[in-house]
Formats: C-alpha cells, structure tokens, sequence
C-alpha cells in the first residue's frame, strides 16, 4: 500500500474547502430566517414580536461585542508576539552587549536611538499611556473635587464663622442699638418742648359766623324774611331788580312725593328686587390653584357653568389675569365669550388694572355655559426660541376668578325646565325607612346630577329632614306605596307637580332603577363634547381569533406650538371589557417635519407624567407607531397621555415671531389591553378600573342619614374615576342577606368596622389587634397595629375568593364617613393615594400605605426567561450611552490598528 505525503499546502486547501462550505450554510441559515420573520411576523403576538425584537436586539449586541472580542484578543495575541519579538531583540542587544564589552567597544543603545524600535510600537505605547493617564485622571477626578470641597468649605468656615467675625457683628449690632436709644431720646426731647412751648395756645381759632343781622343789611331785606328762609323747607321765590319776594309754598306735599317716587322705582325695576344671584369660581372647573398658561400664542377656554336662564344687568365674568414679568408691554391678550370677541388688552393695561370684567350676553339662556376664551400673543424679545427656552412667555389666572350671575328665579314648567334651572342647591329626599333599591337609586341619582352639575350643591335626605332645605328644588324617589301623602297618587314615571317639585315614582324596583338610569340619558344630562379631543370605544375582530378592544382617541383639529407641541388625552383602561395588565398605544398622526437640516424631531411619550417612550422621527411628516406600556410602569383609572413633539432649536433660527408648528393625533389612534389585570395587583389608584363594572356594595343592617349619605358620595366617587356621561351603578344589600353565590366584578363594604363579617376580615390586610408592616411611597416603612380606638376611617383592598373587596369603614361613629369619602373625591387628595390602605385620623388627615412593597411588579411567567436578558440589555444601553464618546475613540483606535495590520501583511506577502 502507498501513503501519500500529506503536506502543509495540501491542510490549507483542505481547510479553505471547509471554511467555504460553512460559510455558504451560514448565508443559506441567514435567508431562510429572514424569510420567514418576513412571512411570519404579521400573524405574531404582540408579545411575541415585542419580546423578539428585544432578543434580536441583544442578538446583535452581542454578536457585535463577540467580534470586538475576538479583534481584542487577536490584538493582544499580535502584541505578545511583538513583545516576545522585542525581548528577543533585547536579548540579542544584551548579548551583543556583552561581546563588544569585552572587546572594548562602544554600545549603540536601542533607548539612546529610538529609532531602532518599531514606528508602530512606539505609536501603541503611547495610545496606551495616554489612555492609562486618561483613565487615571479620571479616576482620581472625584476625590479632588472632594478635597477641593472641604478646602474651600473650611476657608469660608474660617472667614465667616470665626470668633473674630462674630465679635464684629454682635459689636455692630449693640452699637446699632445705643445709636437707635440716643436718636429716641432726641425726638422725645423735641416733642416734649413742642408740647410745653405751643400746646395751650390757640393760634388757629376759626373765623367768626355771619350774624342774621348782617345778612338783613347785606342783602337789603328784612329780618324776618332771612328767618323765615332759614326754617322753611318749600317756597316759591322771586328776584327782581332791587326787592326779593318770598313766599312759603303750603300745598307742596312731601309724603305724596316720597310714595311717588317710591313707586316709580318699584315699577320701573321690578326683577332687580327679586333677583337671585349665581356664583362659580375657578374650583368648580377643577383648578384648584393660579392656573398658569405657557406658551407665545396659546388660545384657553374656561367653561363656566351657568343656569339657562337670562341674566339681568350686572352679570359678568371677573378674570384676574397677570402677565409675566418678562412679557413685552406690547403683547396682546384677546377675549371671547361664546365665540364673540368681546376685549382685546395689551400686557401693559393688564399690569395696570389686572381685573377683567366680562358682561354675559343675553344667548347664554341657550348654551347652558358661559365659554370664556383667552387668546395671548405674547413675546419678550424678538428671540421667541430663547423667550421659551428661559421661561419667559407665561401668563397666570388667579383661582379668585369667578362668574357672577344675577337673574329672576323663573317657574319651571316642563321637566328639562327644572334641570335647566338649577342653580343655588338641590335636593333629593327619599321616603323614611327606605328600601335597599330606593336606597341604591337615591345615591345613583345624587352621583348623576352632582357630576353633571358640579356647580349645584346636591344633598341626599330623608323626607323627615326636608323642613330644613325649603327654599331649594327636589326631587323625590321612591316605590309609590312609600311616597308621604299626595305624592303616593301619581302613576309610574316622573312627574312635575309644582315648579320646584320632582316626583320620581314607580311600581317595583326594576322600574325605579330604569327610571334612574334613564335619568343620565336625558338631553340635558349630555356631556359637553370637547372641540379637540375624540374618544370611542370600538371591538376589532378582522385577522384576530379573539376579538380585540379598542379605545379610539385623536384631535379633531391641529396643534400648534413653537419648539414643542404638547398633544393630552384621557385614558380610562376601565371602559375594556376586561381590565388589562398591559397597554399599548397606536398613534397615527401628522407633523411639521424639520425645517433644519441635519436635525430631526422628536417624540417623547408621557404616561402621568412619566416617559414612556422617545425617538427621533424622519423627515417624512406621517407617524404610524406602535408603544407598549413596560411592565414597572403603573397605570391608574384615569390617565393622562402626552404625546409631545420637540423640534430642534438652532441659534438664531427663530428670530421671526409666529414660526409656528402644527401636529395632529389623528382618531384613528387607539389603545387596546394586554392580558388580564391580577387580582392582587389593585390599589387605590387603580381600583376606579371596576366601577364601570357589575359591582356589589353591602350596608349595615340599620340604615341611617349618615349612612345613606355615605352611600352618596362613594357613588360619587366611583362616577369620577369615569369618563364625562357614563356612571357607576352598583347593587345594594344587606351584610345579612350576603350569600358567597353572588358573583360580582367587585364587592365594597360599607359602614362600621364592627359589621365587616369574620369571613370578609380575613380577606382584608388588616385585622384587629395584629402587628403590621406597611409601606410608604417613598419606600420608607411603618409599624402599625389596627386597634378600633378613636374615631378614624380605614380604607382597605383585599382579594375574597378572587374578587376585588373594597372596604371604607368608620371605627365607632358613622358621622365622619361622608366627609371623608367626601375628601376623597378631591382630584389632588385621591392622585396622592398610593397603595391599598389609607387612614383618616381624627384631624381629617390621610395617610396610604400598603401591605406590600410599591416597587414590586410581578412579572409574566410566559416572559420570565426575558428578564435577564433584557436588564443585561438595558444596562449595555445606559452603558453605551454614558460612555459614547470612549467607545467611539476605541472603535476608531481598534479600525486604524485592523486596517494597518491588513496593510502590513499584504506588504509582507508582496514582499514575499
């Protein structure tokens, strides 16, 4: 048998033919995946697609640090064979060295001629100590800047605080004093003098009267006729040349006139009398402080509610309104009411006289709300780019603005007349000893007309308690077997008996619950629709194997803005069939694009307040972009959404005044829900995602004012964690007639913490008598013991059998319950609600806490294998971004060092 030589040449070609083939099946590999990403990714999950395009990401990431590495390593490899090359030389140098040591002859040192080393090398060398040094310095950065500080904090310790300094100033001060004592002691002295020299003399005495006597002789008459003149009160007189005629006038009659004239001004203003007056203040709008209004040209409209009743003369609108400091005297501020101009200001007018009054104009008997518009121009200098960007352009509305309205209380005639009409109160009386269902209806309706009307003050009562409102409306809801007197012969439905009489009545329960919840959809009960903002609630099932909810949002108009367009909107997750544990936002829009090249817009994303979302757009002007709320970012009920678009600023660009530009959300932009929301998960920011759903509040057995006043505002509540038109209209029953076959979407307890049955407890965080630890928001913890001592309201949120257990409790009295709940109901107290348990003290403070840590966010355990993955992802991010300019230098040192390399070997294989 022959062996044939395998030779070197013969291995190089074999592993040439190998390195080809893998590098053809890794090509193939690449396009098939690509195809089918293509192919697959429109009928992907979204969670699937977001959490892939995550993976991908870090894929390349990782592929990229990978071949960094790997050119790291062959760098260091190509460095320790320099360096061996180096020792070598330095071995060959020693020894030659040696040998002409002993010959006697004169060494030639690599380090007395540098150029016997490598160009290269020495090049390296330096990079490499320059980057030492840098790093060095860079290091030790922080403890100088220390040091430097308590340096110069001891130096200023030492001329400010020393004895020295202190002594001069407690010397400056008591000579200050001694100085003061002896300028008193002057002035007393002078004083003194003044009074003992001139003050018993009389110098200024008052000149002398003229006697009648003198009057007689003056005029040339007689005496009695200037006596008679002196007392009488009527008189007919004539003056002729040279005589005087007086002549008392017997038949005036002073009481006929007086009654003339008084009757006269009772005919001629007859309303003004009888006139009523109507006030709303800036609160009643939901601002409860100085509303301050930013921008170069913004356009605010405050809609005052007012009664659809014409207005008398002296009905006005007094706006307090404060320019800027920094604001030019030239700019203008524009006023309109109901779409009619009715002032225009300059800032230098508003300095002067802040108060702006505004006359209501007859049509408003039309409108039912009084739409007061600001349109402000203003500007600082000619420079509107930097006046924003200093914070210059800015207005304020002082919270004492209101309207004033004065009118005759008219005789409401029809139904729509009664609420139309409503103005300084109303009331609501159900029978005495109610029915849970009269119960229910009466809270459902006072939640209905107080969140329609919040200008109105609403109260929810017993009949036996209507002698103390008689001067205000009513209205009555009952079963007509319950109405007192002659209210118990009017037949179903509702009836207007007297002008300031409502009846509300019905046979069963299920026809007074239809008659309420018809109520809200009175047309005078209809929410006033905003210009600009669109929202709806539509079901998509087209492509989907399950249908999927959509909450429409956009603009009916365009936003303007300068530098930055700021574009809000409401999102009520709660309005989904099913509570979401995630949300994503479609936006679909247009915009300005860029006007500065080389410079892009940007999108930024606000979510309560919090970024959820940035990138840069293209020049294309059209956005289509799909947002996926992360999962360590809370959601409430009520939500406030911002997109924001900041254009680029460059010096000098903006030196034109009225460079606007112009950005619409269009209605086609939705949110739709992500899984299931847990059950654990509620808290009191987030528990308004229930009430528009079925929902169950149990009552004390003993039903009370107090209690059913309870009831109100907590219905009142859950109405305004709702969108404007639609109400929460929860059931209501006894804790004794509760049975665990009732399947509710949630349940509430409301009433004493001493009827909250055993089984309910133990579904709370808290019970009594046991030790706890609760959170804070500030992360900070608290040890607290729930003891029923004093009278304190505890709100809690706990998980029975799976569903949410909401329960407001009062320790021993139920008088401070409604207060309470009605404390609640303050937009600012409820937004600072954290967690799932709060406490009213004594004092009407409240305090939240939570039964579990505020930051804990349990994740997915379809994802969970994400998790490290994408927190290694961010923190290469954040690390990247940090040291960008680091990184770019050692990309640029690695590429000059692979290109040079490529160099040198190909010159050597020439060379070969």
């Amino acid at each position: 048998m022959a062996y044939i030589p395998v030779t070197q040449l013969r291995k190089n070609r074999r592993k040439n033919r190998s390195m080809i083939c893998r590098k053809r099946f890794f090509r193939c590999v690449i396009v098939l995946i690509g195809i089918l990403s293509i192919l697959l990714f429109p009928i992907l999950s979204q969670p699937f697609i977001s959490n892939g395009s995550t993976l991908l990401a870090v894929c390349i990431l990782l592929l990229f640090g990978i071949i960094m590495i790997s050119l790291t390593l062959r760098l260091v490899k190509k460095c320790n064979f320099w360096l061996a090359e180096r020792k070598h030389a330095v071995k060959e140098i020693r020894k030659a060295q040696d040998e002409r040591a002993s010959g006697r002859k004169k060494e030639v040192m690599v380090i007395d001629r540098p150029r016997l080393q490598n160009a290269f090398i020495r090049g390296l060398e330096s990079i490499f100590s320059i980057s030492a040094w840098a790093f060095f310095l860079n290091l030790i950065q922080p403890f100088m800047t220390t040091i430097l500080w308590w340096q110069g904090y001891n130096l200023m310790e030492g001329n400010a605080f020393s004895l020295a300094t202190i002594e001069g100033t407690l010397i400056m001060i008591e000579s200050s004093i001694y100085f003061g004592i002896f300028v008193f002691l002057i002035l007393l002295s002078w004083s003194r003098w003044n009074y003992w020299r001139y003050g018993r003399l009389n110098r200024r005495g008052a000149r002398p009267l003229v006697s009648t006597t003198d009057l007689a002789v003056f005029f040339d008459v007689p005496l009695a006729t200037v006596q008679e003149a002196q007392s009488v009160k009527f008189a007919h007189v004539v003056v002729g040349p040279g005589f005087i005629n007086f002549e008392k006038n017997s038949n005036y009659d002073m009481k006929k006139v007086c009654v003339y004239a008084l009757l006269f001004l009772l005919l001629s203003f007859p309303s003004q009398g009888l006139a009523a007056t109507f006030s709303t203040s800036m609160s009643v709008l939901g601002y409860d402080q100085d509303l301050v209004v930013t921008g170069a040209k913004t356009n605010l409209t405050l809609p005052f509610p007012v009664p659809k009743i014409t207005p008398l003369a002296g009905s006005m609108v007094n706006l307090i309104i404060e320019p800027g400091r920094n604001v030019n005297d030239l700019s203008n501020f524009t006023f309109y009411m109901n779409d009619q101009q009715i002032a225009t200001f300059s800032a230098s007018q508003l300095r002067v006289k802040p108060n702006v009054q505004l006359p209501l104009p007859n049509d408003i008997v039309n409108k039912g709300q009084a739409q007061v518009g600001i349109v402000a121009n203003v500007f600082a200098t000619n420079d509107l780019c930097a006046d924003y960007q200093r914070g210059y352009l800015f207005y304020t509305v002082r919270q004492s603005s209101a309207l004033t309205m004065q009118f005759t209380p008219p005789a409401p005639k029809t139904i729509p007349e009664f609420f139309n009409t409503l103005g300084n109160g109303l009331v609501i009386i159900i029978p005495d000893n109610p029915t849970l269902s009269e119960m229910a209806n009466g809270a459902w309706a006072y939640g209905i007309l107080q969140k329609q009307y919040p200008h109105v003050p609403v109260k929810l009562i017993f009949a036996n308690e209507r002698n103390k409102y008689l001067t205000l409306p009513r209205i009555w809801i009952g079963l007509i077997n319950h109405l007192p007197g002659a209210l118990g012969s009017f037949t179903q439905g509702l009836h207007l008996p007297f002008p300031d009489t409502l009846v509300m009545a019905a046979e069963d329960d299920e026809n007074l619950q239809g008659m309420t919840k018809q109520l809200a959809q009175l047309a005078v009960m209809e929410a006033v629709p905003s210009s600009n903002i669109y929202v709806s609630h539509q079901s998509q099932t087209q492509g989907l194997a399950t249908p999927q909810e959509r909450l429409h949002f956009g603009n009916r108009v365009a936003q303007e803005g300068i530098l930055s367009v700021p574009v809000d909107f409401e999102i009520y997750p709660g309005m989904l069939s099913a509570i979401p544990k995630k949300m994503k936002f479609h936006l679909e829009g247009r915009y300005g694009p860029s006007n500065i090249v080389g410079k892009q817009v940007r999108l930024d994303v606000f979510l309560n307040r919090k970024l959820i979302h940035s990138e840069l757009l293209d020049s294309s002007g059209v956005l289509n972009q799909d947002i996926i709320l992360p999962s360590s970012q809370d959601f409430k009920a009520h939500n406030t959404l911002s997109v924001v678009f900041e254009y680029p600023d460059d010096h000098g660009y903006c030196k034109v005044k009225g460079m606007v530009q112009s950005v619409q959300i269009l209605q086609s932009s939705y949110v739709s829900g992500i899984d299931k929301f847990s059950t654990n998960h509620f808290s009191w920011s987030n528990v308004g995602m229930l009430f528009n759903k079925k929902g169950l509040i149990l009552l004390s057995d003993q039903s009370s004012p107090d209690l059913v006043r309870s009831l109100g505002e907590m219905v009142l509540l859950m109405d305004k964690q709702l969108p404007s038109g639609v109400f929460a209209y929860p059931s209501v029953n006894s804790v004794s007639q509760f049975s665990s076959k009732m399947t509710p979407d949630y349940l509430m307890m409301l009433g004493l913490a001493q009827d909250i049955p055993e089984e309910m407890q133990q579904a709370l965080p808290l019970q009594r008598s046991k030790d706890y630890t609760l959170y804070r928001e500030d992360g900070g913890t608290v040890a607290y013991r729930y003891q029923a001592v004093g009278n304190t309201i505890l709100g809690q949120i706990g998980d029975y059998h799976g569903i949410p257990l909401i329960s407001v409790s009062a320790n021993m009295q139920l008088q401070s319950l409604p207060n309470a709940i009605r404390n609640l109901q303050n937009s600012r107290t409820y937004d600072e609600l954290a967690g799932n348990i709060f406490i009213v003290n004594e004092q009407n403070q409240i305090s939240s806490f939570s039964n579990r840590p505020l930051d804990s966010h349990e994740e997915d355990s379809r994802y969970s294998w994400m998790v490290p993955i994408t927190t290694l992802f961010d923190k290469m991010i954040g690390f990247a971004e940090q040291y960008q300019r680091p990184i770019l230098l050692a990309l640029g040192i690695s590429a000059f060092i692979v290109i040079g390399k490529m160099m040198f070997t190909s010159r050597k294989k020439k060379k070969k």
